[in-house]
């Protein structure tokens, strides 16, 4: 059983961190299974595509920065 974990981020600094845990999760634990923004298809109705997720992962991860907190 796979634990799909919902990577949230915004702007540079956040997308950065957001892609390393993306990359590294897998690795470390490997029943984990990320999904961020970053890996939507060019073209799909993305607000769709990210309600779908939200709703259909286990975990929600939101990568939080000096930049984005307020």
């Amino acid at each position: 059983m796979k634990l799909r974990i919902f990577i949230s981020w915004s702007g540079h600094r956040s997308r950065a961190f957001a892609k390393a845990l993306h990359d590294w999760l897998p690795h470390v634990l490997h029943y984990v299974e990320p999904w961020m923004s970053s890996d939507l298809q060019k073209g799909v109705r993305w607000m769709d595509v990210i309600g779908a997720k939200l709703a259909a992962h286990d975990l929600g991860l939101i990568c939080v920065t000096p930049e984005n907190a307020r």
